[in-house]
């Protein structure tokens, strides 16, 4: 089902959490997301709204061998959590607490020219601010039907990022799941 590069970030985004699981009266906030074929730079707009302890989580999927990634939210840089890669595609979460209310551009920064990425951004509130991240799981593979167990607590939400490597491979969402991006990066690494 999804193939080639998957991460779950099982981030309670709540007080004694990680990002991606969320408790305590976290709500969802907003999504959005891009794509691009080729470049070194992305940017998308994203609105945060203006309740109380907020959190923005950006997955961002690209496809290049060696190629890093920094992101920004309204110019203040976003902490990075574990890059999964295979066969030169590849996924990566980034976070920013107290992100700036109102639209605000994401800025998606390459070290190296990509040639196909894919950018969600989904902001949350009621996140603890002082510990927004735990433990983050993810895999990688080359099959159809690639899974990840994430141990969760009760009203966590699990944020993740999958990348396939193929944009014909349609992905579904499992039980419990709410796909808040779904998009096709084309250019030659097609990655989904």
């Amino acid at each position: 089902l999804f193939t080639n590069v998957g991460q779950v970030v099982a981030n309670a985004l709540a007080s004694s959490g990680e990002v991606g699981r969320v408790r305590n009266g976290i709500e969802f906030d907003a999504a959005s997301s891009t794509t691009q074929t080729s470049g070194t730079s992305l940017t998308l707009s994203h609105t945060c709204g203006t309740a109380g302890n907020r959190i923005l989580v950006v997955g961002v999927s690209w496809f290049h061998a060696t190629a890093t990634v920094t992101v920004t939210y309204n110019g203040v840089a976003m902490t990075a959590l574990t890059i999964r890669s295979n066969s030169s595609r590849n996924t990566q979460l980034f976070y920013l607490t107290a992100p700036a209310t109102g639209a605000n551009d994401v800025v998606v920064t390459f070290s190296t020219a990509h040639s196909s990425a894919v950018v969600g951004a989904v902001s949350f509130f009621g996140v603890s601010q002082s510990s927004p991240v735990g433990t983050e799981t993810g895999a990688t593979g080359n099959n159809t039907s690639q899974t990840i167990s994430v141990t969760t607590i009760d009203d966590d939400v699990v944020v993740a990022s999958i990348g396939r490597g193929d944009s014909s491979e349609a992905g579904t969402p499992g039980t419990d799941t709410i796909e808040r991006w779904d998009a096709d990066g084309a250019g030659s690494g097609a990655i989904r």
